[in-house]
């Protein structure tokens, strides 16, 4: 029996003692299902990530780490989308700098407005990415 096999095996055994009552009977058996699923993904994935290190043993932040790369994380997601955006704002105040420099034209006041809103924003939104991350 492997490894993997007895865990599953002790959580089997201590899920019997869960109240059943929040789950229709469906629901349990594939709550159960999933269960098994994430703790062979964890174990795999933990491996994983001790090879990557060139490590032997699996190490506590090794299993961490694992964890952190099978759970789902939206936030990260909307946050990256964030920072791109305001990289992109930053990107067009820069330009827009830069050809008000170089070109030595007279400007609008909405042309030097909007290149200092879009530069606020953009730092704005970067700074959230920061954050977040």
């Amino acid at each position: 029996m492997s490894e993997i096999e007895k865990i599953l095996k002790d959580v089997e055994y201590t899920i019997q003692n869960v109240a059943h009552e929040p789950f229709t009977k469906k629901a349990f058996g594939k709550f159960k299902e999933q269960i098994g699923v994430f703790i062979s993904s964890l174990y795999i994935e933990s491996q994983k990530t001790a090879k990557r290190h060139k490590t032997d043993n699996i190490s506590e932040t090794h299993v961490a780490t694992a964890s952190s790369y099978l759970i789902k994380n939206n936030n990260s997601k909307v946050s990256k989308f964030l920072g791109v955006l305001g990289g992109a704002f930053l990107g067009a105040t820069l330009s827009n700098i830069l050809a008000m420099t170089v070109l030595g034209q007279t400007y609008s006041t909405l042309g030097i407005i909007v290149t200092i809103c879009l530069g606020v924003i953009g730092s704005f939104l970067i700074g959230i990415n920061i954050m977040k991350e």
